[in-house]
């Protein structure tokens, strides 16, 4: 079927809806005003699926045949490949199994081309099922591309559809709203529905898709973009962490931050990542790899610090210790352990494996040490918190004396409780005290 074909065809299924006085409409955004769209019922090959779709724009980057979908987007050959990435999307096969037990709730869009704006995975799970029909809403004849894009925009992010975006979809949308041009940071917060921080929002996604394509780059073979879509919460930490460091020392913040993505690219998981700081090199993990694979592997990226030229007037020390160039050992490693299609060979991967067992065990040690310490702080938390709101009670008895609904006699009891209480612990600790010293 040629693009000549599918105009027909939908025309001709305009026609049949005004001639059998059909009446199902689809209500979208369209050019800042609310448009009423006939719903029609096509053929599930009539539409095409559209490569511009920013559900599968990250897996399509990576694509090793995405000229073929880049140079000819509508030929057979682009709509089957196409259509194997939106199979393999996350939650796919619930989809599938959603629409053969109820059927199609909602419409997909379609313009008189016959491209889908939206309902892309819908169509090839309807496909797949065996339907026999799939229902489109049908956009005017003036609408461009720009209009396709804003309605996409509208109906995706806003989480109206069946799937969420992966997070470097999303990531990679955002991006393209502003490339576009003619689009204010206003414009793309509203957009997003950010009713509030949009600003801080827009920020971070931009820095989360900056740092995801730093380390893409560190390595001949870019890594996947899918290889970040569950690391999302990991990125949000890292962005957060880095912008407080960096305040304080540009350097600390690139070696924290090098550091935390070498775990994260080993496979150390969310907390253990977060335990990572600019000081577990020196802290946590120079003595666990002193001696063994690990410890030889590292070495290779150690540098000398040039230090502060006051360093050596003031005796400074350490201000030739070595360091180690994570950034280059995460490059190490990719190199090593990438394929082809940019995903990571698991097998490579057990090549680092004492040195992903360390940075879990120095990150465990971390986190232990941080409930040690805070176990110890609760009972003085504890108290201090009681103590407030005991002082907030003594301000406000005055007035509570005057409400007549005010219990004084309960009131009275629980205070001499409390004062028992209070004795009895500050008899225990005098005893403590007394021991300890």
């Amino acid at each position: 079927m040629d693009l000549n074909e599918r105009a027909e065809g939908i025309i001709r299924a305009l026609e049949d809806y005004k001639h059998q006085k059909l009446n199902r409409t689809e209500t979208i955004e369209y050019r800042g005003k609310s448009l009423s769209l006939e719903v029609v019922r096509l053929s599930p090959m009539l539409p095409l699926l559209n490569h511009d779709n920013s559900r599968v724009s990250a897996q399509l980057k990576t694509h090793p045949q995405r000229d073929v979908v880049y140079q000819e987007p509508t030929s057979a050959a682009a709509q089957e490949i196409l259509a194997e990435i939106l199979s393999q999307t996350d939650k796919f096969k619930d989809l599938k199994d959603e629409l053969k037990q109820f059927g199609q709730i909602n419409p997909g869009i379609i313009t008189r081309q016959g491209v889908l704006v939206n309902g892309n995975t819908r169509l090839v799970a309807a496909r797949l099922g065996g339907a026999e029909g799939f229902d489109v809403a049908v956009l005017p004849t003036d609408a461009t591309s720009e209009d396709c894009f804003e309605i996409e925009m509208s109906l995706q992010l806003r989480k109206l559809t069946h799937q969420d975006y992966t997070l470097t979809n999303r990531l990679l949308l955002v991006a393209r709203y502003t490339e576009r041009g003619g689009h204010s940071d206003e414009d793309l917060i509203k957009k997003m529905g950010w009713i509030r921080n949009g600003k801080r929002k827009l920020a971070l996604h931009r820095q989360m898709l900056s740092l995801i394509e730093e380390i893409r780059e560190t390595s001949p073979t870019p890594l996947d973009y899918r290889f970040f879509d569950n690391k999302e919460q990991m990125l949000k930490d890292l962005v957060e962490k880095y912008d407080a460091l960096s305040a304080e020392s540009y350097q600390e913040a690139q070696n924290m931050k090098w550091m935390r993505i070498l775990g994260m690219v080993l496979g150390v998981n969310k907390d253990q990542v977060r335990a990572i700081d600019e000081d577990f090199m020196e802290d946590n993990l120079a003595q666990r790899v002193d001696g063994n694979s690990a410890g030889s592997f590292l070495e290779q990226f150690e540098r000398v610090s040039q230090g502060d030229p006051l360093d050596d007037l003031l005796d400074s020390e350490g201000s030739n210790e070595p360091r180690v160039d994570f950034r280059e050992a995460v490059a190490q490693v990719l190199t090593q352990t990438l394929e082809p299609n940019g995903q990571m060979n698991e097998e490579e991967l057990e090549n680092f494996h004492e040195l992903t067992k360390q940075m879990r065990a120095g990150a465990e040690a971390v986190i232990e040490q941080e409930k040690q310490n805070n176990s110890r702080m609760e009972p003085a938390e504890r108290l201090g918190e009681a103590r407030m709101r005991i002082e907030d009670i003594a301000e406000r008895l005055p007035e509570l004396f005057k409400d007549s609904s005010f219990d004084t006699r309960k009131f009275e009891y629980e205070t001499k409780k409390v004062l028992k209480a209070v004795s009895q612990l500050h008899e225990e600790l005098g005893r403590q005290l007394e021991r300890r010293s």
